[in-house]
């Protein structure tokens, strides 16, 4: 179930990029993704009570809702109108790849922060995002030669 979730997870994120990319046309980044924020926090809060887990908000401890929003700030704040700013700029096709490449800044983080181990298919994942980002620079290097 997990692994169809991820699956899902990428169909979606797949359509939003593009989405996007066609939004970016006619507003700036940071527009598009106060706009975004606001239309999907009110879709959720709907949803929680529609099915009746509001209240699930209201239990929330408050470590986690502090974690939550510092991640969103983050995230989704930051990381995201940078992200618009990259499809704006560069286009989907070689945007959403480049952006890829926070697994490897995951993996920095797990390892010196909560002491995760790596293995070998950790090691050749981040040899691969690294591969893919290199090929993607060669292309705009022979479109600019």
């Amino acid at each position: 179930m997990g692994e169809l979730a991820a699956l899902g997870a990428a169909i979606c994120w797949t359509i939003s990029a593009i989405l996007y990319k066609e939004a970016l046309l006619k507003t700036k980044p940071i527009s598009a993704n106060i706009v975004r924020l606001v239309c999907t926090s009110i879709i959720l809060v709907a949803y929680l009570a529609i099915i009746g887990k509001f209240g699930v908000l209201m239990n929330l401890p408050a470590y986690a809702v502090v974690l939550a929003c510092v991640s969103g700030i983050i995230g989704l704040g930051f990381g995201d109108t940078l992200y618009m700013m990259s499809l704006k700029l560069i286009g989907v096709a070689r945007a959403v790849p480049i952006t890829c490449v926070y697994p490897l800044f995951n993996l920095l983080w797990a390892v010196f922060l909560v002491e995760e181990p790596i293995t070998l298919s950790v090691i050749l994942g981040a040899v691969t995002i690294v591969f893919g980002i290199w090929l993607l620079r060669q292309e705009t290097d022979v479109g600019t030669a």
